[in-house]
């Protein structure tokens, strides 16, 4: 006998529903955000049974401790044909609540939605965020419904203004992180459950593909670490970098300056203050363009480390869909024919999307490479510069222009040193074998993919 369906003025209760690490919840819904299905898991820790949810809209299990403002923006993204992740705290059929990390994409007339138990440190960034985004919208909201509109729009503002405290710069920026922090950590805590989980490959070929996919995509889970201590890095460094052509043309001014206050005897130096200016603009587009090189590595990094965390989410919620499949009777599996279409959709797309997001980070770690090349080929011009300077400065007897051109030496230096650091950056992501990796993976993915799809047709 199915449960009735909690009233809308269910009274929250602070208390948590209790559910595993391991387990992933899931759902299937039409454009409008309606239920089409979902598995035991989401049913189990909503308090609801599953023919009571299908046919809600999603927002049925909505926490009113959520800001409306995560919505709107998770919406948005889904609209634009995107992939989007979000902390949800969720309402419980008892008044309990329980907070997943939720995973959605489009999918054939609708979304797919995979949800996964928080335990990263980013959690508690997301519940501090939050909390202030509620309050700017109920402050702005009232008890007038009329202002609702208004409201989620300051808190979206509040939403990206305290997420830019916490050095994000957009919401997708934190959203990247969130999810690969999300998925790394449960790795780590479910270490040896999915091998528990295997079948013998003559029992099911869909979900033998789809634990292959599982097993090709673990690697690259386990590099998703390394990936985000390499995106900090590399954050600091285009700021070093991006200054460097700044203080080039202020030693050049300063050089300048220095030869004017000595008149004639400083004609020599003036000359070479000219060419160190004149070298300065030169290499200015090489530098911005390495910088800007390093800036878009850092997204896809993010980008990459997002799309590894969806493959490997939607191929283990594949597998256990298909296991569930297993033990359902055969009407109740001939109904879910387009939720398995579907799920091979969106199982396919994530596979394309994740070979083109490494593709594109490898080529743009060639491009970094090249573009320190043509930084370093300026800077030696400019220390070569430097040594005529110095010795301009000794010969003069002037302290002040030695002084100048010894921290021009230092800079210069520090900077050469700074930029070998990058030559180190296509051996330790792999960039040379990642057109093998990502056609491996696709083709991983894609092979589970298709016995879903020849299972749904059947």
């Amino acid at each position: 006998m199915s449960k009735v369906m909690p009233p809308v003025s269910t009274v929250p209760v602070d208390r948590a529903r209790p559910f595993a690490i391991d387990e992933l919840f899931f759902s299937t819904t039409d454009a409008r955000g309606v239920i089409r299905s979902g598995n035991d898991v989401f049913a189990r820790v909503s308090g609801l049974e599953l023919e009571d949810l299908v046919g809600k809209a999603h927002n049925v299990v909505r926490h009113p401790d959520m800001p409306r403002a995560v919505f709107r923006t998770f919406w948005d993204a889904l609209g634009a044909g995107r992939g989007v992740a979000a902390y949800v705290k969720n309402l419980a059929a008892d008044g309990a609540y329980y907070w997943v990390m939720a995973f959605a994409v489009p999918a054939a007339d609708g979304f797919v939605s995979v949800r996964l138990k928080p335990s990263s440190p980013l959690f508690e960034v997301a519940q501090r965020v939050y909390r202030e985004v509620l309050a700017v919208e109920r402050a702005v909201e009232g008890d007038d419904v009329r202002k609702r509109k208004p409201a989620i729009e300051a808190g979206v503002a509040k939403l990206h203004e305290l997420l830019a405290a916490e050095g994000f710069g957009s919401y997708r920026e934190f959203m990247y992180a969130a999810l690969t922090a999300e998925v790394t950590a449960r790795a780590a805590a479910v270490e040896g459950v999915a091998a528990s989980r295997d079948v013998a490959a003559d029992e099911d070929p869909a979900l033998v593909a789809c634990r292959g996919a599982e097993r090709a995509l673990e690697r690259l889970v386990g590099d998703l670490e390394r990936y985000a201590e390499l995106a900090v890095s590399l954050g600091e460094k285009s700021e070093f970098v991006l200054g460097l052509a700044e203080e080039i043309r202020l030693f050049a001014l300063n050089a300048v300056l220095s030869s004017a206050r000595l008149g004639e005897e400083g004609h020599a130096l003036g000359a070479v203050a000219e060419i160190l200016g004149r070298r300065s603009d030169e290499a200015e587009p090489a530098i911005r363009a390495l910088t800007e090189d390093i800036r878009e590595a850092i997204t896809l990094l993010g980008a990459m480390g997002f799309r590894i965390s969806a493959g490997k989410l939607m191929t283990e919620m594949v597998s256990v869909f298909l296991a569930d499949l297993r033990s359902s009777d055969e009407a109740s599996t001939a109904s879910l024919a387009t939720e398995l279409t579907a799920l091979a959709a969106a199982l396919a797309d994530s596979g394309e999307r994740l070979a083109a997001s490494i593709t594109a980070f490898a080529d743009r770690v060639r491009a970094i490479e090249s573009g320190v090349r043509k930084v370093d080929g300026a800077l030696k011009v400019v220390r070569a510069l430097e040594v005529n300077g110095r010795v301009e400065g000794a010969r003069l007897n002037d302290d002040a222009i030695s002084s100048l051109f010894a921290t021009i030496a230092h800079q210069v230096t520090d900077a050469r040193e700074q930029l070998q650091t990058y030559t180190t950056l296509r051996s330790a992501t792999r960039a040379d074998e990642a057109p093998r990796e990502a056609a491996a993976v696709q083709a991983a993915i894609a092979s589970a993919a298709d016995a879903v799809q020849a299972l749904a047709a059947a």
